[in-house]
């Protein structure tokens, strides 16, 4: 009987082990591609429904003031921003030509090369 009792606890446990096992979350892996935004920045897939980030929201500029230059010569998301709408920095290396200065166009910070 006692050899019963104890093959019963040994398969309810190699039961739960089990359960526990096979319900665990999986790794979602996303593809490595990128969406660009309207402002110039890139965004990308999120797990676990890989979706795309959200593109920063647009803040139009007053005046020369509202914008500056973000990052420099191969940095990710270099460029002209809204000093209230910086992107986030990405890190890594990217192609990135970083404008001289920026100006408030219609706006929009514009870069300026010079």
């Amino acid at each position: 009987m006692k050899k019963q009792i104890i093959i019963v606890i040994v398969l309810i446990l190699i039961i739960i082990s089990a359960l526990i096992y096979f319900n665990k979350p999986q790794a979602v892996a996303c593809t490595e591609d990128a969406r660009i935004c309207p402002d110039g920045t890139a965004v990308v897939r999120i797990p676990p429904d890989c979706e795309f980030e959200e593109c920063p929201a647009t803040v139009k500029c007053e005046s020369d003031n509202d914008c500056i230059v973000f990052g420099k010569d191969g940095d990710c998301n270099c460029g002209c921003y809204n000093l209230n709408a910086l992107p986030k920095d990405s890190g890594g290396a990217c192609f990135c030509a970083a404008p001289t200065s920026c100006k408030c166009i219609d706006g929009n910070c514009e870069g300026i090369f010079e």
